[in-house]
């Protein structure tokens, strides 16, 4: 019973830490995209990036030197891997969040997405990972399937937007506020590798 009331708790509060992440900064509208606004493949500029690997996991990306790189992987129990990539100055608030997370017995996007998605925001018990998906659109970015929505209560003024691929063993996630999307975002998601 206590062990149960621990795990409820610490899902809690990882759940509490990331919603505090996403929604602490005002909107600040400068060379952003709106979020409809997504291109099927954008070329990072060479020399203004950085490059992130885990060979673990078969995954690679780049990512503007302006921004900084934090592992948050320890802070989750169902995360195989949770990078938050923070920007400089006055948008320090609003990172880039790309996570791993298990396949399970998922065929394609759209079965990882029902089977990993709650609307009751019962996320402690780990059956689900993803609270209240909304706005799903299916494409293709440099060739790999993906899926584009929106994550929470879709009356808040400002969502989570995120983009989902799936591998042959993960899901890669990544994530930000819909009003802070920019170029950054769109840029990490085509430099995106994995094998």
């Amino acid at each position: 019973m206590i062990k149960n009331i621990y795990h409820i708790l610490v899902a809690l509060l990882v759940l509490v830490f990331l919603i505090a992440v996403f929604f602490l900064v005002r909107l600040v509208k400068t060379d952003r995209l709106s979020p409809s606004e997504w291109p099927a493949e954008i070329n990072p500029t060479s020399g203004t990036e950085q490059s992130y690997t885990n060979e673990d996991l078969g995954l690679s990306l780049k990512y503007p030197l302006t921004y900084s790189m934090e592992d948050l992987t320890a802070t989750s129990r169902d995360f195989l891997l949770a990078l938050s990539f923070i920007p400089s100055g006055k948008d320090a608030q609003s990172p880039i969040l790309v996570t791993v997370l298990p396949k399970r017995n998922s065929k394609n996007l759209s079965d990882w997405i029902v089977e990993n998605t709650t609307s009751s925001g019962d996320l402690s018990s780990g059956k689900f990972l993803l609270y209240q998906v909304n706005n799903v659109i299916y494409r293709t970015v440099n060739d790999k399937e993906a899926a584009k929505f929106t994550i929470g209560d879709p009356d808040i003024a400002d969502p989570l937007v995120a983009t989902l691929f799936l591998t042959d063993k993960y899901a890669i996630f990544v994530a930000q506020q819909a009003q802070k999307i920019g170029s950054s975002y769109h840029q990490m998601i085509s430099s995106l590798s994995f094998d």
